[in-house]
């Protein structure tokens, strides 16, 4: 935190800073059916009148630019107006206060509207800054984030490493299904064992009877999860003695974008408190959900469990304040891998080729992020080349 208010200064650069947080509030009073209702609209009430005081230091404060988060901002402005219109259907109290509340989104939508307005026509003639470059994260920021004990150049050396030996080990599992459609390739490069891969997944991802319909989608994560709890009890793999209720709802129309499911666990103490599970409905997907019934039980394995709310409602436990407010994101994300792969070791639905595919896919995609995230902060791969 330090790091980031002496080094970073997000707010004089970053039009997204203020937004982030108008947006974060109004989103925990929105979902957080356990806050009374009465505390809820009165906190409701003082953020919204919040809100163009904190637009307005947002512009005082603001020294220069950076284009890539103008974009994303105007993005979050359309999201927060939406949410804002959402919100009093969501609130009950006396009409006055109602009242009141809508009298306030209204002017919250026109501060919104005119900060929008604001970045586009005026921070962009602000001097420009060069966002990853400018901060140096690789070097000044990996020790404060990562640990002070851990090199980038080491660290993403090891990295680059295990994305040959994952997808060799993937490639293994790959090719007898490839074969049973394909003639024998001839390998000159790495590219042709990658080609292997791809067509696998996407034969696999492409069978109907892996697929699965949107209309149905909040019973299968429920089968799902419960199919998982069942089966790391009955393996009595990992201590059940902390309770989490699981809400599957579907995703809020000013959060559609974004991946198809959505895990909000976090609580800074009540860690019995209920988990809100998003799973994204879209109506132009041609009647299936983007994930197959493998990637949902994996996906589930990493969200719930044993995976990332479990591990969070452990820590939270633990009786150091720092413990529960500021969870490691990296022993967080390890902990997932590790958590699904003592599932498929104790051979969860049998354990078969595609769920072996898709859990080794799961790695690789944190081993390429990882890869990515080091170039990207380094300099040395642009944005368009991240995302290719």
């Amino acid at each position: 935190m330090q790091y980031v208010v002496n080094e970073i200064r997000p707010w004089e650069w970053n039009s997204l800073w203020a937004l982030d947080e108008i947006s974060e509030g109004l989103f925990l009073l929105s979902e957080r059916s356990e806050i009374n209702m009465d505390d809820r609209v009165k906190a409701v009430l003082g953020r919204l009148k919040s809100v163009p005081e904190m637009l307005n230091r947002s512009k005082e404060m603001m020294i220069s630019h950076s284009p890539l988060h103008i974009e994303h901002g105007n993005r979050r402005i359309d999201g927060i107006i939406r949410l804002m219109e959402q919100l009093p259907l969501k609130l009950n109290s006396d009409n006055l206060t109602l009242d009141e509340i809508d009298e306030s989104i209204t002017i919250c939508k026109k501060v919104l509207l005119n900060y929008q307005k604001w970045m586009n026509q005026h921070a962009v003639h602000m001097p420009l800054f060069q966002f990853p470059l400018d901060l140096k994260l690789s070097n000044q920021a990996f020790p404060y984030f990562i640990g002070k004990r851990y090199m980038p150049e080491h660290v993403y050396k090891l990295t680059d490493q295990k994305r040959i030996a994952t997808q060799n080990r993937v490639f293994n599992l790959a090719l007898p299904i490839y074969l049973e459609d394909n003639d024998e390739p001839v390998w000159l490069d790495r590219d042709d064992t990658l080609d292997v891969i791809h067509w696998t997944i996407d034969h696999i991802r492409n069978k109907p009877e892996y697929q699965v319909p949107v209309s149905g989608i909040l019973s299968h994560f429920y089968k799902s999860i419960s199919y998982i709890e069942e089966f790391t009890y009955s393996k009595g793999l990992i201590p059940m003695n902390v309770s989490k209720k699981v809400k599957l709802v579907f995703t809020p129309e000013y959060i559609q974008s974004g991946p198809p499911i959505r895990l909000f666990d976090h609580h800074a103490k009540e860690f019995n408190s209920e988990v809100i599970y998003y799973i994204h409905s879209n109506e132009d997907s041609g009647g299936l959900f983007p994930l197959t019934m493998h990637e949902i039980d994996i996906v589930n394995a990493r969200n719930i469990i044993p995976g990332r709310s479990l591990q969070i409602a452990h820590a939270q436990k633990y009786p150091s304040l720092i413990r529960y407010m500021f969870p490691d994101p990296v022993t967080t994300s390890g902990w997932e891998i590790y958590a699904m792969q003592i599932l498929m070791n104790e051979e969860f639905r049998d354990w078969d080729n595609e769920y072996h595919i898709f859990k080794l896919k799961e790695e690789m995609m944190v081993i390429c992020q990882t890869i990515i995230e080091g170039k990207y902060y380094s300099g040395k791969m642009d944005r368009k080349d991240a995302l290719s």
